[in-house]
């Protein structure tokens, strides 16, 4: 789990944010201008109806993007699509390669 200050607040808006489009997830990124990242994560129950499946798919995600050196001061929130629950092989390659288009590694 992360720290309270390294969560993102869902309810809260990002101001302007640039839209990544995966097949595994949807990534939204916004300047927080902080000395540290935010990240949230989203699982929608129209992926699953079990709770239990979304929470280890969003387990499996956040130990994924935490082993990355991510360039600091950014607000993330991560939208897992369905594919994210089934396939888990191609995941981390998905996002290594995500951030590095988006020049945050």
């Amino acid at each position: 789990m992360l720290k309270k200050k390294y969560r993102l607040n869902l309810s809260a808006k990002l101001e302007s944010p640039t839209f990544f489009r995966t097949p595994f997830f949807t990534l939204l990124v916004s300047k927080n201008n902080l000395p540290y990242n935010r990240y949230g994560y989203i699982a929608s129950k129209k992926n699953s109806k079990k709770a239990v499946e979304r929470n280890r798919a969003k387990r499996v995600f956040r130990a994924l993007v935490e082993k990355e050196n991510i360039k600091e001061g950014f607000d993330m929130l991560f939208i897992l699509k369905k594919e994210a629950f089934e396939k888990e092989s191609g995941l981390s390659e998905n996002i290594q390669e995500t951030l590095r288009k988006a020049k945050f590694i």
